[in-house]
């Protein structure tokens, strides 16, 4: 299978955001220009993230609060919620905390203590080194989570997929979410 061009790659959420989706369209132009295609990576083929990255480097704050009021428009003409938090310049101030946003923030954080546990694990058998692996359990209870992360983290990628198909459709996208 040929390797997957880098708009083929872009994340789920770099499709939800207005904005997020001309550095989708400029990562599919470079792509294009480069000798690439929908399926395979031109000589350069940035992702959208990282093109988005970049451009935030050199514009700096002023290009983030521009995002914000673009993506906030569209929003508000959609119907979408516009959280406090997100308006530009004064969001700094004022505004909700998103507990969604928490919560993901800490499933992440332990997702990935328990990734480099199941790292250190898998190092520690394949070295032979039951004596290290016995102490890393000992030392981690939460090893018996490593199972569960694992499933967890395969159906939040099957539903980002999910939620990547529908994009532009609000309701089956609200119920994904």
């Amino acid at each position: 299978m040929a390797p997957r061009a880098s708009t083929a790659q872009a994340r789920e959420s770099t499709q939800r955001q207005f904005t997020r989706q001309a550095y989708l369209g400029i990562s599919k132009a470079i792509n294009k220009m480069t000798g690439g295609g929908e399926y395979e990576r031109g000589a350069i083929s940035p992702t959208p993230e990282r093109l988005r990255y970049i451009a935030q480097v050199a514009g700096g704050g002023v290009l983030r609060e521009l995002e914000k009021v673009i993506n906030r428009s569209v929003a508000a003409s959609r119907g979408e919620k516009v959280q406090a938090s997100s308006v530009p310049v004064a969001g700094r101030f004022f505004g909700e905390v998103d507990r969604d946003l928490v919560a993901r923030s800490r499933y992440y954080e332990g997702s990935k203590r328990l990734e480099a546990l199941e790292g250190s694990l898998k190092a520690a058998k394949k070295g032979g080194d039951a004596e290290t692996v016995e102490r890393l359990q000992r030392a981690n209870p939460e090893v018996g989570l490593i199972h569960a992360n694992n499933r967890a983290q395969q159906a939040i990628q099957k539903l980002n997929n999910q939620a990547a198909q529908v994009i532009g459709d609000r309701e089956p996208l609200r119920e994904i979410d």
